[in-house]
Parts: structure tokens; sequence; C-alpha cells
């Protein structure tokens, strides 16, 4: 088994010998935070929605397209026949209301990210909202916080990757971007096949059925995997 993971960017994956179908993951960017100015609590952003296609029909030797989904961006990988697997981005907020979780496309298993939090006042205290959850994803920024009274403040915090919603603001301290998406490829390499795949940005990590693990992170990077099989009596 072998996986090649992108976390921004795009570019195009080169489908190694042998392999004629892989499961594609992809994770929508998280829409960001809120941020309306003082004496005002901002919203927080949507989660990235999460598509899974286990089956992806794809050719050794050919490159195909994958896009990873900045803050609110859509994250999405062709493979033959340009069947397309994607996710849309969390939606940014918009005033003191959360703003809507992303989906994955229709047809393919997964789900909606997380709702934004409203942000709201209760005073003296002012309340930013979190940032939605990516669907199978990471956590949204925590909502900012200020208290009127002794002056108080709390900024909001940073959304976890992939696909988490930023905080709002809480009357001061701005709001947070929404964290990128991912896109996410798991193949079988056959035993005793060598395989190689390229891409152009890229951070990889490689399995081999001996237990091997090899990672590179890098623009213009390869990474090459083998398999070999055991048999024991």
């Amino acid at each position: 088994m072998a996986t090649q993971q992108y976390d921004s960017g795009s570019g195009n994956w080169l489908c190694p010998t042998g392999v004629t179908s892989v499961q594609v993951e992809v994770w929508g960017g998280g829409g960001g935070g809120s941020d309306i100015g003082d004496h005002d609590c901002g919203g927080g952003g949507g989660g990235g929605g999460y598509s899974i296609r286990t089956a992806v029909a794809v050719t050794a030797g050919n490159n195909y397209a994958y896009v990873v989904g900045g803050s609110s961006g859509t994250s999405s990988f062709t493979g033959n026949s340009s069947v397309v697997t994607s996710a849309s981005g969390g939606g940014t907020a918009t005033g003191s209301p959360g703003g809507a979780g992303g989906a994955k496309i229709s047809g393919d298993s997964g789900g909606t990210g997380g709702t934004g939090g409203n942000g709201y006042r209760e005073y003296p205290d002012y309340y930013g909202g979190a940032g939605g959850a990516g669907y199978n994803g990471g956590d949204g920024g925590g909502g900012g916080y200020y208290n009127d009274d002794d002056m108080s403040n709390q900024p909001p915090g940073e959304a976890i990757a992939p696909g988490g919603g930023g905080g709002g603001s809480g009357y001061y301290g701005g709001a947070t971007a929404g964290a990128t998406g991912r896109v996410l490829l798991t193949w079988t390499v056959s035993a005793g096949t060598t395989s190689t795949s390229s891409t152009s940005t890229s951070s990889s990590t490689s399995t081999t059925a001996a237990g091997t693990t090899s990672t590179s992170s890098s623009i213009s990077t390869s990474s090459t995997s083998s398999s070999t099989s055991t048999s024991r009596s």
C-alpha cells in the first residue's frame, strides 16, 4: 500500500507502473471567521466538506490533476474519463452568523463540514463564534473573547488542517483564516513491483509491504516505493 498526500497548491500526480485504480480522498478548505470591527462579535467560518471515492480508474504513466483548496476553496482530483472527486470549502462568515459547512460532491461518500458558531454579546462579555470542524478533518479555531469591565482580550484560535474553519473576532483581535484542504491518494503496489510517482508540489509518504516508510516534501519532488512479498510456513 502506498499513499501520496497534498496539503497545498495544485499540480499533477504521475500514476506508477502497475496501478489501475486509486482511492481518492479530498477535503475542502475551511471558511474564514468574521471580523466586523469594534463593539460587535464575528461568526466562525464553516468547516470544509469531505469526499471519498474508493476506486478511481487511472492509467500507469499518465498525469492526473489535483487542486488543494485554500481558505474557503474547493479541492479536487481528476481521474480517467474526467471523473472528478471534489469537496467544497466552508463558507466565510459575514457579520455575527457563522458560515455554512462545505459539501461533498454528489455521488461520493463523505459529508458536510460543521457550521461556524455565531458571535454574540452578553454584556460585559463579547464572544466570537468558533470555526466549524472539517468533516472527518481538522478542528475549527476557537472564537475570540473580550470583557468590557477588565478589558481582558483573547484573540481567536487558529484553524487546523484539513478544512477547519477560522474563529470569529470577539470585539477586538481580528479573525482567523480557514485552514487549507487536502488531497490524499492511496493505491496498492503489487508484490515484487517497483513504482515511482512524481509531483510538482507535494508531501508524500510511501509504505511498503516490508514495513519501510519514506517521506518527502518539496517542490518538484519524486518518491519511489517498492513492495516485496513474504511467505511464512
